[in-house]
């Protein structure tokens, strides 16, 4: 194996390493393995992360910027083949220093997790925490939340919130994040009503039916970029201020052109992500312990230049 040439693979992949151990401890790894492996990043992502091509994407060019290996794998189709790629990513013959992962279902990962970290393999949580890991890509819900409403807040004092299913037929592992940012959201601004919505079309009905019922909301805040979409339509040309958190980042770069009652979004950048997922996991292959790292949140603005640059990340923009 030639250790300087650049391997990314991208999609459903097998461990870079086929028949070494896992850890970098492991007296089974040779010069050339051990060499890779401080090079090599393993990603194991739920497409129910959105948006998932563009973080494919930007993950494989920072991979190239900074000379890191990618192997990434996306499990579509639920916690089941999650687990099944991470026993062999963390096991004998899995080869990984480390391995990022965005959890489907935490309950699920944790064990996997904490035989991991004891066979001496780092483990990087991806916006969703984890007991076993030993360091998270963490975006503050909290503070985005802070940020929509304080914006909102020139507008009026009272808000219908969208908030995500209870119950969604599929995973979102975004959803139970938001609680903190319902929380940020009541501290600043009076939360009249409740309704749920998971995209554009649900979120337009719901909306028009709450608003029906109580002339007095003057905001709309909601959960994710799709919602936030969806409400705006149904408020048309009411004077009603509509905002919409990423979850933690957009889905849809069709939310950046700002349509209708849609005044401000509040996300993190996927690129900053993308960056977080090649070297976080990237600084612990090579030994280093840098622990968790932050992702910052902005608040858009229809025509501020922050806008572009988030439009930017979207290769369909």
């Amino acid at each position: 194996m030639n250790v300087d040439r650049r391997t990314f693979l991208l999609g459903a992949a097998a461990a870079v390493f086929t028949g070494c151990a896992g850890g970098k401890n492991d007296p089974r790894l040779g010069t050339q393995a051990r060499a890779q492996a401080r090079k090599t990043v393993a990603i194991d992502y739920a497409s129910y992360y959105a948006p998932i091509d563009d973080v494919k994407r930007l993950v494989g060019e920072r991979a190239a910027a900074v000379g890191a290996d990618v192997t990434f794998s996306n499990d579509p189709s639920g916690t089941a083949a999650q687990v099944k790629q991470l026993k062999a990513w963390t096991g004998d013959r899995g080869g990984f220093n480390v391995i990022a992962v965005a959890p489907f279902d935490v309950a699920a990962v944790e064990p996997i997790a904490a035989d991991a970290l004891k066979r001496g393999i780092a483990i990087v949580s991806y916006v969703t925490p984890l007991k076993n890991q030993s360091a998270g890509i963490v975006v503050d819900r909290g503070e985005a939340g802070r940020l929509l409403a304080t914006d909102a807040v020139k507008h009026g004092k009272r808000a219908l919130v969208v908030r995500p299913p209870s119950a969604p037929a599929v995973p979102l592992p975004f959803a139970p994040g938001f609680a903190d940012a319902e929380k940020a959201i009541g501290g600043v601004v009076e939360i009249a009503a409740t309704v749920d919505a998971q995209a554009d079309a649900d979120a337009q009905g719901v909306v028009e039916t709450a608003l029906k019922s109580d002339a007095s909301i003057e905001l709309v805040l909601c959960w994710n970029d799709l919602t936030a979409i969806g409400a705006a339509s149904a408020v048309n040309a009411r004077d009603i201020y509509v905002g919409g958190l990423g979850a933690p980042s957009l889905s849809d770069p069709r939310a950046l052109r700002f349509h209708g009652a849609l005044q401000a979004l509040v996300a993190a950048r996927i690129s900053d992500l993308a960056d977080a997922l090649v070297d976080l996991p990237l600084a612990y292959a090579q030994g280093k312990k840098p622990g968790s790292r932050s992702v910052p949140v902005t608040l858009l603005k229809q025509g501020e230049p922050e806008v572009d640059a988030f439009a930017s990340d979207f290769a369909a923009s």
